[in-house]
């Protein structure tokens, strides 16, 4: 059990994957038929389905839990002994939910600090990162502390991406309405109500 990153070097920046998305938009917009424009219903209806098609969830963190722990003995190096380090392990799992679209896990914040303690951004696969703590005895509290740092570049960068998120969500939102009513527009009058 270990703690895998990704280098925030490798991460292309989050203006890329709001690009990707108003390319899409285009696609969304010019695939409307008239179908989906007369009835003032079904346009909003499809309006909306563009929007939160574009549109993505900012991340919100739980607080970290502690879950389990798991005792190993490790061999040590002669340094690592005349450094008093302990054979004895526990590796503490903790775990931390999340939710929003993962995605912004995958890009970085326009701007950014990056710290010495930083670790990278943590791998994760699902809702909920695990993250495993290693220390010389069971202790639930450290453990915790000890993720909160480990997972700091990953909150940070989450956290970076979902506020301009959030403010591009409402901007998006204003686009496509402007958009969509344009090429309502443009339909009407080409194929009439």
């Amino acid at each position: 059990m270990q703690n895998q990153f990704k280098s925030h070097n490798t991460l292309p920046i989050i203006w890329d994957l709001k690009k990707q998305r108003v390319d899409k938009i285009d696609y969304l917009i010019n695939n409307l038929k008239i179908d989906n424009v007369r009835d003032d219903d079904k346009f909003k209806q499809s309006v909306d389905h563009i929007i939160n098609t574009t549109q993505i969830a900012p991340i919100k963190f739980e607080e970290p839990k502690y879950v389990d722990h798991e005792y190993t003995r490790r061999e040590l190096s002669i340094t690592q002994q005349m450094m008093g380090l302990s054979r004895d392990v526990y590796i503490h799992t903790i775990t931390m939910a999340f939710t929003g679209n993962s995605v912004l896990f995958d890009y970085r914040p326009m701007a950014t600090t990056i710290n010495s303690s930083d670790h990278g951004i943590l791998i994760n696969n699902s809702n909920q990162f695990r993250i495993y703590v290693e220390l010389p005895s069971i202790n639930p509290q450290q453990a915790i502390a000890n993720a909160k740092e480990i997972m700091g570049m990953t909150v940070r960068y989450a956290t970076d991406n979902s506020v301009d998120i959030a403010n591009w969500n409402k901007e998006i939102s204003v686009l496509i309405e402007q958009r969509a009513a344009a090429k309502r527009e443009e339909l009407i009058r080409i194929f009439g109500k």
